[in-house]
């Protein structure tokens, strides 16, 4: 099929003269750098590194939501340990020591969860991070842009939900 160009008038510019624009669009089959066919095979499948840039920047996005979901909770529970520990008098102390010291070992618990997600997520950031320095020829798919934001997303979790240390 013949693409005919387009004809654009110039009246914005002060130009009543017509010039056309050749249509530059071709079949993605035909061109073998920049089209999406160019990382499928003959029956039409995604090519495996493409595949592997969606799997993995889906497990790097699903480890980033557990090291915020659990950032979360520990965070809420360590302000509200804090809140009984400031808001009691002596009396009511005696009586709570057994329900603080399960809030603390709650805290714990949830701080030993946070730095595991946090753990897992850095090592499966830095391994997508190799994969894809390993795959530079497929540096110019639209994957690549996507893994790349998950990536950079995941490096701002980790810094933003990094567990502190059990002294602070």
């Amino acid at each position: 099929m013949e693409r005919k160009p387009f004809l654009f008038k110039q009246y914005e510019l002060g130009m009543e003269t017509l010039f056309t624009f050749e249509d530059e669009r071709m079949d993605k089959k035909s061109h073998p750098i920049n089209g999406e066919a160019a990382y499928r095979d003959a029956a039409g499948n995604t090519h495996p590194v493409i595949r592997q840039f969606i799997l993995r920047g889906g497990i790097v996005n699903y480890l980033g939501k557990v090291l915020l979901q659990r950032w979360t909770d520990w965070h809420n529970q360590t302000m509200q340990e804090d809140a009984v520990n400031l808001g009691e008098e002596e009396e009511y102390q005696k009586n709570r020591t057994a329900a603080k010291e399960n809030l603390h070992k709650v805290v714990l618990e949830l701080h030993t969860k946070l730095a595991e997600a946090h753990r897992h997520l850095k090592r499966e950031m830095n391994d997508l991070f190799t994969y894809v320095m390993d795959k530079h020829e497929l540096w110019n798919c639209k994957e690549y842009f996507k893994v790349k934001t998950v990536l950079e997303l995941a490096n701002k979790n980790l810094i933003k939900f990094a567990p502190p240390k059990l002294g602070d």
